[in-house]
């Protein structure tokens, strides 16, 4: 949810395709830094 929120904000400073395209980095990050916590432990 906090990503289609930070996504609105996103979108009305610098409209919609580079809204989505921060929102998609973001969600790709989030998901890398999981994986990556996931291998350590």
């Amino acid at each position: 949810m906090k990503y289609v929120t930070g996504g609105l904000k996103v979108a009305k400073s610098f409209g919609w395709r580079q809204a989505i395209m921060s929102t998609s980095s973001m969600i790709l990050l989030d998901d890398l830094w999981n994986r990556s916590l996931q291998q350590i432990q």
